[in-house]
């Protein structure tokens, strides 16, 4: 049986290999604007193109990438959106790495960390495995994310020609025959190239430099914040005193 979700992911993927096909490589495309089971998926620009999404283990991949990207942005990672996409735990783990810059409680001097939409990559290799696929890119993901106000990441982008870092995403075929991502391994840090890479921005662009505090961001089991275990020990509560011990006479 096929999940609501993955009707959804094939519906937009075919639809937006259509719409590039149609415009041509280097046109610019426009992916609208959803909000799917909780989760707000600002519309996505591509000033030059979307990349080739005729495999569909790489239009899983770049749909992944979009809605995570945007579940980081609305520091929420509890949406059931992103289990039409990816692992439990590669939620999980994105989500860990998201609120690692989230403030903490006291402190309001730190932004935190938008991403400016899915993050950029070229596909070296796609491969099948038996329990999915592998797919090998060339990212620049430093260049795509920052706690800085006005940031410009097209302009940091530069003229698609800096260089990239080379990350292998691990993809889980379901019994429907689709694909979830389930792990990404690297980064290696091997210089790869990233030019010409398709990037798509988020439109509107996030509210970079904004302070998103611990118990504003939630988890994948819709709680919020962090487990207590995660934080300093200065920044642990002070645990409340108890009545003093009685003293037996000597």
């Amino acid at each position: 049986m096929t999940r609501p979700g993955s009707r959804t992911l094939t519906a937009i993927a075919l639809a937006l290999a259509l719409s590039t096909a149609i415009s041509g490589c280097a046109s610019p495309v426009t992916w609208p604007a959803r909000d799917i089971e909780g989760l707000h998926i600002p519309a996505v620009v591509w000033p030059e193109g979307t990349p080739n999404l005729d495999d569909e283990r790489v239009a899983a991949l770049i749909n992944t990438a979009t809605t995570i990207s945007a579940a980081n942005n609305a520091h929420d990672f509890s949406s059931p959106a992103l289990r039409d996409h990816a692992t439990e735990e590669y939620i999980t783990d994105y989500a860990k790495e998201s609120i690692g810059t989230a403030i903490f409680r006291d402190s309001s001097d730190s932004g935190y960390y938008y991403e400016a939409g899915p993050v950029p990559m070229i596909i070296q290799e796609v491969r099948d495995t038996d329990t999915g696929a592998e797919i090998d890119v060339c990212s620049d993901f430093g260049h795509w994310l920052s706690n800085e106000q006005d940031y410009d990441p097209a302009a940091e982008l530069g003229e698609h020609n800096k260089y990239g870092v080379e990350r292998t995403y691990i993809l889980t075929r379901r019994t429907d025959g689709t694909f979830l991502v389930s792990d990404r391994i690297g980064p290696m840090y091997s210089e790869c190239s990233t030019n010409n890479v398709k990037y798509g921005l988020f439109d509107p662009q996030p509210d970079y430099g904004n302070v998103v505090s611990d118990d504003e961001f939630i988890q994948p089991d819709g709680s919020n914040g962090r487990p207590l275990s995660e934080y300093p020990t200065y920044l642990q509560p002070t645990p409340t005193p108890t009545d003093d011990a009685t003293h037996a006479d000597n």
